[in-house]
């Protein structure tokens, strides 16, 4: 586990490989933003995570289903305060995030990734700058409110079945459109070439700005 600050208060954790990556982040993760609301913002332990994304057939895909995380600062801090029952990862994961020089004045975000996926990076960085950068993050909201329906209703219910809460859905709406190429919309999304090319121009351009 290795980290870095990608961006001004953005703290980019790498890991070696995608299990010790999920396995660490998983809980900090769910706390922040899952969809079921037993889980988000309340204090669950293991076992009742695993309850929770396991399937009656007893079928756990979270593991391979994630490759990048995103959590605010301040979010960071309350699941640091409420949890008291952390894992060896996660207790090396909260003292590498601490020992980190920020600046005290600003916001901070931690993100994670397997070290050298750069497109995944990328998509997470776009996450940290809409919490920390309040200039992109009006440039962003601004974008989000002019989407046509057609796209926001195709990507927000995608949403929704891969299990991000409503709670974060313009985030991921600008994230994905800033920083992901036409082969993944299309693989992940079902986009339309067109759709793609005549909507992520404008949040590519902020995003590289």
């Amino acid at each position: 586990m290795k980290i870095k600050e990608v961006y001004p208060n953005v703290l980019l954790v790498s890991f070696p490989n995608k299990k010790e990556l999920t396995f660490t982040m998983c809980r900090v993760e769910e706390f922040y933003e899952a969809a079921s609301e037993k889980i988000r913002g309340k204090v669950f332990t293991w076992a009742e995570f695993i309850d929770e994304f396991t399937d009656v057939n007893g079928h756990m895909n979270y593991f391979h289903s994630w490759s990048g995380f995103n959590v605010p600062g301040d979010v960071f801090d309350e699941w640091v305060t409420l949890f008291n029952d952390m894992s060896l990862r996660e207790l090396a994961l909260v003292d590498l995030v601490y020992a980190a020089p920020l600046n005290e004045d600003m916001r901070f975000y931690v993100i994670a990734a397997v070290e050298n996926d750069s497109s995944v990076e990328d998509h997470e960085i776009a996450h940290a700058r809409f919490y920390v950068d309040e200039i992109y993050h009006a440039a962003m909201v601004e974008l989000n409110s002019k989407l046509d329906i057609d796209a926001r209703i195709l990507l927000t219910e995608e949403f929704t079945k891969l299990g991000y809460s409503a709670t974060v859905h313009e985030d991921e709406l600008q994230a994905f459109l800033s920083t992901s190429s036409f082969e993944y919309m299309d693989k992940r999304f079902n986009m339309p070439e067109e759709m793609f090319n005549r909507i992520t121009p404008a949040y590519v351009n902020v995003f590289k700005n």
